[in-house]
This record gives structure tokens, sequence and C-alpha cells, in this order.
């Protein structure tokens, strides 16, 4: 014997109510993604997460591209001369995550060039 029309209706209603909730609050990693949006979401009481650029990780990766020590620190922070290389490791291993590569190959790119 099935649900009654009225409680299988409620229970899609919840099912969906639900669904929505969960797609909020997974935040997919992928190029495109704001890095301040994911910093924010994924480190909350980093109050200097306030600092980071309204940018995607693929900028991040292109100035990581020419290598040679680029500065990165410029890329990430709209206040010029910010720096913090916590902040810079966090969205260097999420870059990692990204390419699905390990940390160690977005530093060497970063610090040596395309290799």
């Amino acid at each position: 014997m099935g649900l009654l029309p009225e409680t299988r209706r409620a229970f899609k209603q919840r099912l969906s109510s639900h669904l929505q909730t969960l797609k909020i609050k997974i935040m997919l990693l992928n190029l495109n993604t704001n890095i301040k949006h994911w910093y924010l979401k994924n480190y909350p009481m980093d109050e200097l997460g306030e600092e980071i650029r309204n940018t995607s990780f693929l900028e991040i990766y292109k100035c990581i591209d020419t290598g040679y020590g680029n500065d990165i620190y410029s890329y990430i922070f709209e206040t010029e001369g910010e720096a913090d290389s916590i902040i810079r490791e966090r969205l260097f291993e999420a870059l990692a995550e990204i390419f699905k590569s390990d940390y160690s190959y977005i530093y060497d790119k970063w610090l040596h060039g395309a290799s």
C-alpha cells in the first residue's frame, strides 16, 4: 500500500526544501570559484579573509603559472602590501585539490615557473 497523495506531496516538499538547504551549504570548488567567498566559508574565524580580493581561482592560477615567485599576494589581497602565507597556503591547497595534484606541484610552479 502506497502513501496517500497528501502525504506524498508533503514528503516531496520537505525533501525539496532539504535538498535546497544542502545546495546552499555545499560550495563547489573549481577554477571559477570566488576565492574570497570560498575562503570565508571555509575559514570564517579568520578576519583577514575580508581583505581577500573578489577573484577566481583561475586568476590565481594564471599568476602562479607565470612562476618565478610572482607577487601572488597582490593577486590575493585588495590592500597593497598585505601578505599572509597561511592564506596563500590554503589557496594553494585548494588549487591542488582542483587540479588533483599535491601542494608541492602548485608551490613549485609558483616559485620556478611552468615545467
